[in-house]
């Protein structure tokens, strides 16, 4: 049997949303081996995994509530331990592909901290638009532009520092094929 890997394809750098996936996950585990370069911590470690906390969330919530407990654990078992076990369940979650109802999880968890600051229409759209993305008529893009809208102007830290609302840093973006055939 021959492992599939993410590069199976060059669909995947094509195709916006598997794009965008494979570059989170990438700077994810990008971001997790160069804390164990740099900084391999307790407090590395609580603070990697507070920031990724909704990204896991989407990807695997399995793994996330086995991952939390083993962070917490850093006081009682040597980090050394727990880093590797940490990073297996961590590529575990990051290679599965959201699934639509674990992302509309995670959205909704945002949505809980801005519920009471939103006007009635606006926590209404939000929710028509969390409907449209179920139903397969809008973008994931569009829900998070939307949410990031809303942690800016209500100054949501702990929303700002999640990965799964700013996944990467801002690169040049590849145009999807709407964009490619309007230039041409």
């Amino acid at each position: 049997m021959q492992t599939r890997t993410c590069f199976e394809s060059l669909s995947t750098i094509n195709d916006p949303v598997a794009r965008q996936q494979l570059l989170t996950r990438s700077f994810a585990l990008a971001e997790f081996r160069q804390m164990l370069r740099e900084n391999p911590s307790r407090g590395a470690l609580v603070d990697f995994h507070r920031r990724h906390k909704h990204l896991l969330l989407a990807c695997d919530e399995g793994s996330l509530r086995r991952m939390g407990p083993l962070v917490a654990s850093c006081g009682q078992r040597p980090l050394e331990d727990i880093l590797p076990e940490y990073g297996r369940l961590l590529k575990s979650a990051l290679a599965r592909t959201p699934r639509t109802g674990s992302t509309i999880n995670a959205l909704e968890h945002a949505f809980g901290y801005f519920k009471d600051r939103v006007s009635p229409p606006e926590r209404a759209h939000f929710l028509g638009l969390i409907e449209d993305y179920r139903a397969q008529r809008l973008p994931l893009s569009a829900l998070l532009t939307l949410l990031w809208s809303w942690i800016l102007r209500f100054d949501e830290r702990y929303l700002a520092s999640q990965s799964f609302y700013r996944p990467r840093p801002r690169l040049a973006e590849m145009p999807d094929e709407r964009d490619r055939r309007e230039t041409r």
